[in-house]
């Protein structure tokens, strides 16, 4: 059975990023995303687990140890703004405690 468009890396043909310079494009979008402190979810070139399985399959296209940066950006930009919020009392810290509990 075939999988969502752009998921089944099994069917060549439903691969969306083709070329090893889509997939570079791809990942330096996606670290880009992340550092800015979105998640993965709202990603829009494609879906968390769409990514991961193009890590798998083309590992060389993909720096990993980028991609595990950005995941920490990722969530310092959030600590960051909840240490400003106790430094300084400014925002909304309930809504920053579920944004947390939800995210990480």
């Amino acid at each position: 059975m075939a999988g969502k468009k752009g998921t089944n890396l099994g069917n060549e043909n439903a691969l969306k990023f083709r070329t090893p310079e889509a997939r570079r494009e791809l990942c330096e979008r996606y670290c880009e995303h992340l550092e800015r402190g979105l998640s993965k979810e709202s990603f829009i070139d494609c879906d968390p687990q769409t990514f991961r399985k193009y890590m798998e399959k083309y590992p060389s296209d993909f720096d990993t140890q980028k991609v595990q940066q950005a995941e920490r950006k990722c969530r310092l930009f959030w600590e960051e703004m909840g240490v400003e919020m106790a430094l300084h009392g400014q925002g909304n810290a309930t809504i920053w405690i579920f944004n947390m509990k939800n995210r990480f």
